[in-house]
C-alpha cells in the first residue's frame, strides 16, 4: 500500500516545505547543502522550496555560507516576523493579545491589552478580534483560557473567571472568518509550553504550577505537552487534603478550595470566586500565618508532581511567588528532606507572558502541511 503522505504530490510538497522551515527555524540560516544534510531532501527539491519561500517573503538570500572545502553556497536566511500567529491569553492579570513569530518568539511591539468590552461575552471577543488588522500575515490563533478546555474540539467547557460554559470558540472564530489554525487550550498547559521553551535546557519532563483560573499544573512529558486521557492531566486542585475529603464539583477540588478559602481569609478573594480580587495588579505578599498555610497546601501539589512525574524542574507561576516570595526555596528544602530524587523548584522566567508565548508556540506546532496554501 502506498503512503498517502508521499503519493499525494501536493501533500509531499507541503511536507518538504515544512521540513525546510523547521531547519531554518532551528538554525536561523543555512546553505542549501546544509538544508539537504539536515532533511535528506534532494538539491532540486530544496531549490524549488527555497524559491517558493523567497517569493512569499519568508526567507531571503543573504551572502555566502562558511567554507567547507568546496564551493561556498549562498545562505538562506529566515525572516522570522514575515508571518506570525496570534496569541491571546485570557488568563493574564491583564488579558493580552500578541504576535509570535515563526521562531516562537514574542513580537513585543505587538502586545496589546484586550479591552473590557471584548471580554463580556464570547461573541464580543470574536467581534473584537475580527476588527483587528492582520495584514494577511497571521497564520492562526492560539487562545489560553483560565479553566477547563477541550483542545480537540476547540471548546471552552468552563471558565469560572468569565462564567463561560460550553463555548465552541473555535467554531465561532472560524464562522467569523478566522483562517488557519485555531487552538483553544488551558492557560497553564500553555504556560508550561512557554516556560519549557524559555528554559532552553533540553529538559524532557517539567511541570508548571500556577494559581490562575484555579490551582492547576501544565505538564511537559518527553518534551511535549501531556493532556491525559480526558484532557485533565495536572488538575492538582482535586488532590485530597484529608483522609476523608469532601466530594469535589466540576468547578473545584478539595486542595483548590482550601487555597481559596485561605485567600478569602486574607481578603484576596471574593466568596465563591476562583481568582484574586484585583486581577490587574500583582498580589502583595501574604501575612506570615497565611503564607505558612499556602506553603503547606502548595507543598501537597509539588509533592504529588515530584513523585508521580519525576520532572527535572517545577516552575512556580508569578502569582504564587508574589503571594509567598520564599516559596521556591521553602518547597525545595521540604522536598529535598523527603525524597531521594527531587526536581529543581524555580520561579517563572516569563511571568505574565508565559501563557501568551506558549499559545503562539503551540499554534505554530499545529500548523499542518497546508502551510503552502496559507502562504498563497
Amino acid at each position: 500500500m502506498s503512503n498517502p503522505s508521499t503519493s499525494d504530490p501536493t501533500r509531499a510538497r507541503d511536507i518538504n516545505l515544512l521540513a525546510v522551515l523547521d531547519v531554518l527555524r532551528a538554525e536561523g540560516s543555512s546553505t542549501r547543502a546544509g538544508i539537504a544534510r539536515s532533511t535528506g531532501l534532494s538539491a532540486p527539491t530544496i531549490s524549488e522550496v527555497v524559491s517558493d519561500l523567497v517569493s512569499a517573503g519568508v526567507v531571503r538570500l543573504a551572502g555566502q555560507g562558511p567554507a567547507t572545502g568546496g564551493r561556498r553556497g549562498g545562505l538562506v536566511e529566515l525572516i522570522p516576523a514575515s508571518y506570525v500567529v496570534a496569541a491571546l491569553d485570557l488568563s493574564a492579570r491583564r488579558p493580552l493579545l500578541a504576535h509570535v513569530d515563526l521562531c516562537g518568539e514574542l513580537v513585543e511591539s505587538s502586545i496589546v491589552q484586550v479591552p473590557r468590552r471584548a471580554l463580556t461575552t464570547p461573541a464580543a471577543l470574536v467581534r473584537w478580534l475580527g476588527e483587528l488588522d492582520t495584514d494577511g500575515r497571521v497564520l492562526g490563533i492560539g487562545v489560553a483560557v483560565p479553566g477547563v478546555t477541550d483542545p480537540v474540539a476547540g471548546r471552552i467547557e468552563w471558565s469560572p473567571r468569565y462564567e463561560w460554559r460550553d463555548v465552541d470558540l473555535r467554531d465561532l472564530l472560524v464562522a467569523a472568518g478566522t483562517t488557519g489554525t485555531v487552538l483553544v487550550e488551558n492557560d497553564l498547559n500553555l504556560a508550561a509550553v512557554g516556560e519549557h521553551a524559555a528554559s532552553g535546557d533540553g529538559s524532557q519532563n517539567m511541570a508548571m504550577l500556577g494559581l490562575r483560573g484555579g490551582l492547576g499544573a501544565g505538564l511537559i512529558v518527553g518534551g511535549h505537552l501531556y493532556h491525559g486521557s480526558h484532557h485533565a492531566a495536572g488538575e492538582v486542585g482535586y488532590l485530597a487534603t484529608s483522609a476523608r475529603p469532601v466530594g469535589s464539583s466540576r468547578e473545584f477540588g478539595p486542595l483548590e478550595k482550601a487555597v481559596f478559602d485561605e485567600l478569602r481569609r486574607a481578603g484576596l478573594a471574593d466568596e465563591g470566586a476562583l481568582h484574586l480580587v484585583d486581577q490587574e495588579a500583582l498580589p502583595t505578599p501574604l501575612p506570615a500565618r497565611s503564607a505558612d498555610v499556602l506553603e503547606d497546601l502548595i507543598f501537597h501539589a509539588a509533592l504529588a508532581l515530584a513523585t508521580v512525574l519525576d520532572p527535572g524542574h517545577i516552575v512556580l507561576g508569578q502569582e504564587l511567588t508574589a503571594l509567598v516570595p520564599h516559596l521556591p526555596g521553602a518547597l525545595q528544602d521540604r522536598l529535598d528532606a523527603l525524597l531521594p530524587h527531587t526536581p529543581s523548584i524555580v520561579a517563572s522566567q516569563l511571568g505574565e507572558l508565559a501563557s501568551l508565548r506558549g499559545a503562539g508556540i503551540a499554534t505554530l506546532s499545529e500548523l499542518t502541511p497546508s502551510f503552502r496554501r496559507l502562504l498563497s
